[in-house]
């Protein structure tokens, strides 16, 4: 047995020496190419898009050392130049980060449940909620930053200073890809003057491109084994290209509203270019980043906010396609744009754990971006803004998916007086039927579905005041005003539109309640029990869709009612 392991110990010395001379053969300059399509998803081709954008903005800089070019970039991919001089100033500046000091309210404590012992403690007078004035201690800690490379050359300027985007993109880094106190090695290096450690090891993988483990701090919602037992496992050269996805995708929030209509944030939705022209995407995304705004709202920049995670997806686009030339984009339509489409992942670091809430992709289709851009800052309530998304980002008309909202929620959040949703249907029904959809009494038309809806609706309401109180409306420069039959103004403004008001709840309940042939009763029965001019067109419109019996009515008269309420 002894002579046995002696002979294991001599054929492991003799393999020594054909490793080293294998380490050896690695040249210490190389000329590698990356195509995008060689590379598996749109994580990896954005980050081939960072690569090059991080190569050119170091190249700007003119302080590193070695060589670390961009040889070649073109639609299709890159060919870069690198020694291990470069390649080690490239990801020094990659990792750039500084040791700064930040206050806390409360003392930090290790995994023992210790208190670390603060740089120093700090009292001053604060302000509370309630307004009274207190003494209060923070706490005074060394926090390692991350500085951002060619993101902070991106950032817009701001009063004060704020650089509000680039405080998120440090926060999606610490609290999310980084979350992991040992995940943070290479910046904490750089933050104590020292070299990026594991560059020298990645510039010998690139040369040997094994398989290596696919951690989820380089590839966002990767695991270490699927459920199946499954490891997740890259090439080594196609995971390199992953270390620089942050610098060329866009983060945005989230929101959530409360009953109350309070806004919260709900962790980052990551917006990854899937990028088909490299080329162009590189050219044109340092301007998008530097056109953002800086209008802040809370801690975050106002344009940020998005209602629904996929909406990332469909702003980003949005956003690069105004920057493409008008003649080219008539020339070219979609050919023009640098994207297959966005895969968005909504990501919230809850406690010590890193919830991955979706994960969505949006492909750029004619028409949907537009149509985008003609809606966007028009509306003011989330509920009316998420569906109107989805339902564009779906393909389906404006108004589906809306009688799962009514049925799920009090009826106030859409006739109350301190709503939004009414205002939202008013801008909605005027995009489509026209200013205010107002049809001549008695004449044939060929009017939408919509218009002819909420004409029966106006005309309920109109009637139904002018048969019970004797008034009718009429515009006195921006104000409608009540007025008798003698076209004077009413007395109790305020009551009668209260009354007008009930009688739309009323049928907005009515028209909740009922489904199938009792909704097709409640509306020729009550809706139109007024005389309702329609033409022989509008009327045999409105038959058509009634029998059809599949809620478009039911919905488009809860819509006109919340609109006209």
């Amino acid at each position: 047995m002894m002579a046995g392991t002696k002979t294991k110990k001599a054929s492991a010395k003799k393999k020594e020496p054909a490793r080293k001379s294998q380490e050896s053969a690695i040249p210490d300059e190389q000329t590698v190419r990356w195509n995008l399509e060689d590379l598996p998803t749109s994580q990896h081709r954005a980050g081939l898009a960072g690569l090059v954008m991080m190569v050119q903005w170091l190249n700007r800089q003119g302080t590193h050392k070695g060589a670390c070019v961009v040889e070649k970039l073109d639609a299709h991919g890159a060919t870069f130049r690198f020694d291990r001089a470069g390649f080690q100033s490239l990801m020094d500046h990659t990792y750039e980060a500084s040791e700064e000091e930040q206050e806390r309210e409360q003392p930090l404590k290790d995994k023992k449940k210790q208190i670390i012992a603060p740089l120093r403690e700090v009292t001053r007078r604060v302000t509370d909620a309630k307004g009274k004035e207190r003494e209060k201690t923070f706490y005074v800690y060394p926090v390692t930053v991350p500085h951002g490379a060619v993101v902070t050359e991106w950032e817009p300027p701001s009063e004060g200073g704020k650089a509000l985007w680039l405080k998120m993109w440090r926060d999606l880094l610490w609290g999310v890809l980084r979350g992991v106190p040992a995940t943070r090695a290479p910046y904490e290096q750089r933050a104590e003057r020292k070299p990026m450690a594991d560059a020298a090891a990645l510039y010998d993988e690139i040369a040997r491109d094994p398989v290596v483990p696919l951690p989820s701090t380089y590839f966002l919602g990767a695991q270490a084994k699927t459920a199946e037992d499954v490891g997740f496992k890259d090439q080594a050269r196609r995971q390199f290209v992953l270390h620089f996805w942050p610098f060329a995708i866009r983060i945005y929030t989230p929101i959530t509203v409360d009953r109350e209509g309070k806004e919260e944030f709900t962790g980052f939705a990551v917006a990854f270019p899937d990028v088909s022209d490299l080329r162009d995407y590189c050219e044109t995304f340092p301007s998008l980043m530097r056109g953002r705004g800086v209008e802040a709202a809370g801690y975050r920049p106002r344009e940020s906010k998005v209602d629904l995670a996929l909406e990332a997806g469909v702003d980003l686009m949005w956003r690069l396609r105004r920057l493409v030339p008008a003649q080219l984009e008539a020339s070219q339509g979609l050919t023009a744009f640098s994207l297959r489409g966005v895969d968005v992942v909504h990501v919230e670091k809850q406690g010590n754990n890193v919830r991955v809430w979706s994960s969505t992709r949006v492909e750029p289709k004619p028409g949907m971006l537009n149509e985008y851009g003609s809606v966007k800052g028009v509306f003011w309530s989330a509920d009316f803004r998420r569906q109107r998304l989805v339902n564009l980002v779906a393909g389906r008309d404006w108004h589906a998916g809306f009688l799962g909202i009514f049925k799920t929620a009090p009826w106030e959040r859409f006739l109350g007086d301190k709503q939004f949703f009414g205002h939202d249907a008013r801008a909605a029904f005027k995009a489509v039927t026209g200013a205010e959809a107002e049809m001549d009494e008695g004449k044939e038309t060929e009017a939408a579905l919509e218009t002819i809806v909420l004409k029966v609706v106006r005309g309920y309401l109109a009637r139904k005041m002018e048969a019970k109180h004797g008034v009718k409306t009429t515009k006195e420069g921006d104000k409608w005003v009540w007025v008798t039959a003698e076209g004077k103004p009413a007395p109790d403004q305020e009551g009668l539109s209260k009354r007008r008001h009930k009688l739309a709840v009323d049928a907005f309940l009515g028209c909740r309640s009922r489904t199938g042939a009792d909704f097709q009763d409640y509306f020729t029965g009550t809706l139109c029990s007024v005389p309702q001019y329609l033409g022989e067109t509008g009327y045999r419109t409105l038959s058509t869709a009634l029998l059809r019996n599949d809620d478009t009515v039911r919905t488009l008269t809860m819509l006109a009612l919340s609109a006209s309420a």
